[in-house]
């Protein structure tokens, strides 16, 4: 039982927000909440906390340096808006040209992020901070929302709407109640509250892409750039801006290179070091290794609005450079791909996002047809090697032979067939990016014990090689498999398992996410190009009971039979015949309170089957939970309890007794099961 009293961090930019963003933690929490706070425009020298919540992406390494508590968690204080907050926006006409005014344009890009998700207007958001952008002309804009105090512009602008500073989105409360009150069922009542007044927000990080916008500007100003390469950091080396022609060079969009280090991203130590003994305005040759390309490398100091910029200019680049096989060696899909707003997948896709940051292995669990190839590749575009190579291979696609010769490549006539060259593996070619496993639970012990050698050494030998070959990649691995199960038959390697599993990502079944079913069928059929067709609500309510064991893969079947056998309406008469059996739903007869979902039905099931055979604690249940695959938090499981034993299908009793069916539960059981 979990009930720890840690110290919470704020970290923000500005004191306002500090000030703001602290009372709305302490405002839920009460006194017993112990809340520190920093501004950084105060520059403490150090953070203490146990949790640290930050307003910024771009204040993680400054906080990481200043953290007390190496073993702190942080967390991106995202924000959102209360319904009462938003209703003042809906007054705006139509396609207005709207100011979003904030302290930083990171911050005001966030909060359009969220207005395009719920307003249905088609504004024209623009993003402003009065410290960081040029005074706004009188009548250049007729509306502007702002975030801050002391909008020192109010005159030019018509309309001006005050929102004050956002509310604070309820997956920190809830996290914060998981890691710190997690006995407490109040806390968890007054979470359910705080999330009725709230706008439902899809929640996401921060576009880098729109930030990094703003540094064009510095870049047009440096005149002498218009022929050359450039890469501007600040005085934490990490990059603010770079024009096209080095954007072009490394292969590399905005989104993935704004606000990161720059020996991270483009693993440029050694260019780096060379720059910083090189004088300024002196130029010298330089080879860049990790793109096979020679430069003439030029150094120089930029000083523009009262900031100091280190340039790192590219004279001269010999274009000659190999290129890798490019098409087959990028990830498709970014988090954006993934379609739905189901607290269950958003959820996900966070957890996976904070992954992201990480180059830890990761392993993706979930059963066929859940996306598992789908989070493998936004994993890899949303890290520090996203511009490099990222290869997928099914390890149960190929004969144990041919996977070693594809994974680690061979030497010139290694055997009968081979090319004379000899052949480069998956992990030589995806040397500095990411290899995604996927099947890893069908790979050969043989591949299994080398796969191992990977991870600990960082290194390969080629089939016929007597030479080590140092590699860096990120693994990704998935299965739909219970690896820990295949260890017990020692079909599968322990030592691999605990190095594989560094960050485990758990993706829901379709039948857990089914407030997700409308969303995904729109989806597909815009994707099959009928998205015009519609889909009836017998059809809706039949699909939402289907159990959905082939999930999204199944779901886009059905999908595709129905759009090719209906009309403009899709009816009852265009489903696949299978559709209509509808395996029956121990819960059917279950009077649920308001706001029950499907997925909470498949909960209740779970409880039904788990406690007839005994009573269990809370503890226990989550365990059984997690070994059956089935995705069930403290807090969904104290919300469903707490409605089965007002059903009276449960009593729920502290100390030895814990949870257990009542007569009326166990008949329930027994007459559906």
């Amino acid at each position: 039982m979990r009930n720890t009293m840690r110290k919470i961090t704020i970290v923000t930019i500005k004191k306002i927000a500090l000030d703001a963003y602290t009372q709305q933690i302490r405002g839920f929490f009460g006194e017993e909440a112990s809340v520190l706070g920093y501004a950084m425009e105060d520059n403490p020298l150090v953070i203490q906390g146990d949790i640290v919540l930050t307003t910024s992406y771009f204040l993680l390494q400054s906080i990481k340096r200043k953290l007390v508590n190496t073993n702190a968690e942080i967390l991106h204080m995202s924000g959102t808006f209360s319904k009462e907050q938003f209703n003042q926006i809906s007054s705006i006409p139509s396609r207005e040209k709207v100011l979003v005014v904030n302290s930083t344009k990171e911050i005001a890009h966030d909060c359009i992020s969220q207005f395009k998700q719920n307003i249905k207007n088609d504004l024209n958001f623009v993003a402003y901070s009065e410290e960081e952008d040029k005074k706004i002309l009188p009548g250049e804009y007729d509306y502007a929302i702002t975030f801050i105090e002391g909008f020192q512009q109010r005159d030019a602008v018509k309309h001006v709407i005050s929102l004050g500073i956002r509310k604070i989105h309820p997956y920190i409360f809830e996290h914060i109640i998981d890691l710190c009150y997690a006995d407490d069922v109040g806390k968890f009542e007054k979470l359910e509250q705080y999330k009725k007044k709230m706008v439902p927000v899809n929640y996401s990080l921060i576009e880098f892409g729109n930030v990094a916008s703003e540094w064009e500007e510095i870049l047009n100003n440096i005149i002498f750039l218009t022929e050359s390469g450039v890469i501007v950091l600040d005085d934490n080396d990490h990059i603010k801006g770079m024009n096209g022609y080095i954007a072009d060079l490394f292969q590399v969009g905005k989104s993935q290179y704004y606000g990161r280090d720059i020996k991270e991203l483009f693993d440029l130590k050694d260019l780096y070091d060379f720059v910083i003994r090189l004088g300024e305005n002196k130029e010298a040759d330089f080879y860049l290794k990790s793109i096979e390309t020679r430069a003439i490398i030029k150094k120089r100091i930029v000083q523009f609005y009262g900031y100091k910029f280190f340039t790192v200019i590219f004279v001269d680049v010999d274009r000659g450079r190999k290129r890798l096989p490019e098409q087959k060696m990028k990830a498709r899909f970014t988090f954006d791909d993934i379609r739905g707003k189901s607290p269950t997948i958003t959820r996900v896709i966070e957890i996976a996002r904070q992954i992201s940051y990480s180059d830890n292995p990761v392993l993706l669990l979930g059963e066929t047809g859940t996306g598992k190839e789908l989070f493998a590749n936004s994993i890899h575009n949303n890290s520090q090697r996203a511009s490099k190579p990222f290869i997928a291979v099914n390890c149960a696609a190929f004969p144990e032979n041919l996977l070693e010769s594809e994974l680690f490549g061979y030497e010139p006539g290694t055997f009968t067939g081979a090319l004379k060259s000899g052949k480069k593996g998956i992990f030589e070619l995806a040397d500095g990016g990411t290899v995604f496993l996927d099947e890893i639970g069908d790979a050969p012990l043989s591949i299994q014990a080398k796969l191992l050698r990977v991870l600990q050494e960082k290194e390969i030998r080629k089939i016929g090689g007597e030479e080590n070959i140092p590699i860096d990649v990120r693994i990704i691995s998935a299965t739909n498999k219970d690896l820990k199960k295949l260890i017990s038959q020692e079909t599968f390697r322990k030592d691999l398992y605990y190095r594989l599993n560094t960050f485990t990502v758990n993706i829901p079944p379709l039948r857990e996410r089914i407030d997700d079913l409308e969303i995904l069928i729109a989806f597909f059929l815009e994707e099959g190009h009928y998205g015009y067709k519609k889909v009836s609500s017998e059809v809706l309510a039949i699909l939402r009971k289907c159990l959905w064991e082939g999930n999204l893969r199944e779901l886009k079947n059905c999908v595709d039979y129905m759009a090719f056998m209906s009309g403009d309406l899709i009816e009852k008469d265009a489903l696949p015949e299978e559709y209509f059996i509808i395996k029956p739903d121990i819960t059917a007869e279950i009077e649920y309170a308001e706001g029950i979902s499907h997925a909470d039905q498949i909960i209740v099931s779970f409880l039904l089957e788990t406690l007839y055979y005994r009573p269990m604690g809370r503890e226990r249940i989550l365990r059984t939970a997690a070994e059956k695959k089935i995705q069930l938090t403290e807090h969904h499981l104290k919300r469903i309890l707490k409605i089965m034993s007002e059903k009276d299908y449960v009593t729920i009793t502290k100390g030895r007794g814990g949870i257990k069916l009542t007569n009326k539960g166990i008949e329930m059981y027994e007459k559906k099961g």
